[in-house]
Order: C-alpha cells, then structure tokens, then sequence
C-alpha cells in the first residue's frame, strides 16, 4: 500500500497498527523520540529531523556543506529507528544560485552518506517547485530539473530516493491535479528520466494555500470526511501508475497545534483500510499529459563532437571580461573551435533572422526563433537563408567566421528559454543541457 501516515514527536499509539493494518512497507516520523522504535515491523522508516533554522547555510556552502550536514546529524538520526532520513526540507530551487547550491549539496551529501553507510531521501521539494516563472510554459521547469539531474543519477546509483511535497486545494485540482499534486510529480519524473531513481511522496493532502488561497487550512475546514476517503483512494490507485514511486504519506495524523485541520485521527484513518485494502491490485491506466518538449531535443549547431577540443569557451567562464559587456555571470554561451566557413545548423525548427553588429558584439549573427526557444549563431561570415525563413531542425543556415568581437575562427551558440530567469546572462542559459544528439 502506497498510503501511509506522517507523524510528528509523540506518536499516539493507535497509529502503528493502523499503518500495519494497510500493509504499508513506508511511514514517515518527524522529531521521533530518541531510542522508541515506535513502527518497529514496517520496513522504511523516513526520519525528519527539524533543521529548518540552520539548513540554508549548509547547502549555501555546496558540496561541502553537503558532507557537513550528514555529519552534523548522523548521531541524531542514529538514535532514531530511521531508515532512511531526509536532507533539508524545502530547499529553494527556483533561482540559478539556489539550483547549482542545491545539486552541489546534495551531491556531497549523498557521497558522505554512502560512506557512513546510511540512505538518504534527497530535495524534499515543496510542491509546485520548481515552478515555470509564472510563464505558463513547461519549459522553464524542465531546465530547473535539468540542472539538478547529476544529483538525481546519483541518488539513483545509491538506491536514495527522491522525496516530494504534494498538496492540493478543493475547487482547484484535486490529488491527481497537474500542476502540485501527483499528477505534477508523474511529469517532473519524466521529465527526470532517472533509470531506477525511486520517489516518496512525504507530504500529500489538502492545503488551503495552494494556488493563492488561504493558507494553514486542511481537509477539515475545507473538505469532509467522505469526500477526503474517495480522494484518498483515488490517490492510491493513481499513484500506483507512477513508477518506481513508494509511498504517499498523509499530512498528519494525530496532528497537534497549529495543524489541527489537517488532523488524520483515529477513527477515520480506521476507516480507510477496508477501502484501500478492497482496491483492484491491477493499476488502472494514468491519465495523458501532453506538455510540449519537442523543442528541448536540441542537435548541435555544427558537425563536431563535445570536448575540451571542440569546446573553447564554456557557459559561465572568464566573470570578469564578460561583466564588462554587461554579462556579471560570464560568458552566456558555448564557444566551438572551427575553421572559417564551417556550415552552422539550426538547432531547433523555427524562424530564420539575423543582424550584423559589425567589428562589435557578435558580429555577422543568426537567430532561430521557436515557439519556446530562440537560439543565437554569433561571428558569421554568410547567411545561407532569407530573412524569417521558416527552417526545420538540421537545415543549414549560416557559415561560421570570425567577424566581430572575436579572437579568432569560433562559433558562438546560445540558448534563450521562454520563461529563463537568469538576469546575470541577460537570461541567456547554460545549452549543455539541452543538448541531446
């Protein structure tokens, strides 16, 4: 049973055997009390130690601070009956600092936690996050998980999992909705496509707060008891389509101030075993979800292939040149080493533009501008196609060159996403990652 509970500190004892009674193999303690095994026959134990005053130091320091934070805790989890335990809770990863600080952190901490041989559950993301920018595209989301995937792979390799927050508000959506609850997690992980990488989700249920509304209220104050059984087990049988997903854990029960309208209490959580032990062990079939990313699957601009031979400038390189132009993040694009007259190719389909800068800036440039995504073809020496020219992925455009502010024969690419916030690059980003053949 993916269904299970959430407890905080003191752990009433009707809780563990209604837990055993769902033959959930997963349950989630925050703050347990030291030495208690209070769920001592369910065989993950997800431990939460509050670190919330402290956590945004440690992953402001990277991977170090990923190594001192497994070490700073591992003899408070130790003394708990954890399996498994969780880095900080709701870390930010929507901004470019808070993505790379994140990666880097969570790298070092699953390397520190392999060599105490402990496991750990990994990001912990508030639900909603990383959002699109407020862009109402996908494609800002699916660069944020991009750049954290590296951390992704490794907690694959290790057997971490992945924990999620999903909540969702009445009226809005509802437990299998989009945009924050599972639905949302069912996308984010194929948009991940980690090979073995297994999920939690550590915090579901009715929220108030999400999208706009009034925060702090549960599914007491604004559901009912029926309607909030019939949403349970619709979760169940939806998350059950999800793979490699382990567990859905309630928010909370035996609840106490100030969470009393989330509250799970005794007998309503008695009376969804029979409901959920009664369900079809065959999961049903999961709703579609078309969200567009045919124009990530990006080729390279020219016939070369990726490496420190081919590359001579990457993304984010030389600050303090590049703040002078006004790029403070750096070099805002990819640098490839090729002779003059090398045929440049449009990376993505759309529409064909250009200018010349002259002996400045880019010099002879290209742009192809698609419904998501614009890429910029810098130091040409000749455009190959008439101005907005609709052009297909793979079709020649340009010759390279070494015109403009150039040190010498290169082609400079860059990518610009609808929705990227990166003011630091003019909100040019990183194209390495979209870079798939």
């Amino acid at each position: 049973m993916l269904t299970t509970a959430q407890t905080q500190a003191e752990i009433p004892s009707w809780i563990p055997q209604v837990v055993e009674d769902l033959d959930s193999s997963w349950v989630k303690e925050i703050n347990p009390p030291s030495g208690i095994a209070a769920f001592p026959r369910v065989p993950n134990r997800d431990v939460r130690i509050w670190a919330d005053d402290i956590a945004t130091s440690y992953i402001a320091r990277g991977r170090q601070g990923g190594h001192d934070f497994v070490k700073r805790f591992l003899p408070l989890w130790l003394a708990t009956e954890g399996t498994h335990f969780e880095l900080p809770n709701e870390p930010e990863c929507n901004s470019n600092t808070g993505l790379a600080n994140i990666r880097e952190f969570t790298i070092g901490a699953i390397e520190e936690a392999v060599s105490a041989g402990i496991k750990l559950v990994i990001f912990n993301f508030s639900e909603g996050s990383p959002h699109d920018n407020n862009t109402g595209s996908d494609l800002p989301i699916v660069w944020k998980w991009q750049q954290v995937r590296p951390a992704a792979v490794l907690a694959a390799q290790a057997g971490f999992p992945m924990g999620r927050h999903c909540y969702y508000r009445p009226g809005v959506e509802g437990p299998t909705g989009r945009y924050h609850a599972l639905g949302r997690l069912k996308r984010d992980l194929d948009v991940l496509s980690v090979p073995g990488l297994l999920s939690l989700v550590n915090e579901f249920g009715v929220d108030g707060g999400i999208a706009s509304g009034p925060g702090g209220q549960g599914w007491r104050t604004l559901s009912s008891e029926g309607i909030y059984r019939s949403e349970i087990i619709e979760a169940e049988k939806f998350g059950r389509t999800i793979s490699g997903l382990q567990s859905i854990m309630y928010f909370l029960w035996g609840a106490k101030s100030p969470w009393e309208s989330f509250d799970i209490y005794e007998s309503f959580a008695r009376s969804l075993v029979g409901p959920l032990r009664g369900l079809d062990a065959t999961p049903p079939v999961p709703p579609a979800f078309s969200p567009i990313f045919g124009e990530l699957d990006l080729i390279r601009p020219i016939d070369v292939a990726l490496g420190a031979d081919s590359v001579s400038q990457w993304f984010g390189e030389n600050i303090s040149y590049y703040a002078t132009l006004g790029f403070p993040g750096g070099h805002p694009g990819i640098d490839y080493r090729c002779p003059i007259g090398t045929r440049v190719k449009a990376t993505h389909d759309g529409t064909l533009i250009w200018g010349d800068e002259g002996a400045k800036g880019y010099g002879l440039y290209a742009m192809v501008q698609g419904q998501y995504i614009t890429t910029l073809y810098g130091h040409l020496s000749s455009i190959l196609r008439p101005w907005k020219q609709q052009v297909k992925q793979g079709d020649e455009i340009a010759l390279s060159g070494n015109s403009g502010n150039s040190t010498g024969p290169h082609l400079h690419f860059e990518v610009m996403i609808a929705g990227g916030s990166n003011p630091a690059c003019k909100n040019r980003i990183d194209p390495k990652p979209f870079r798939t053949k």
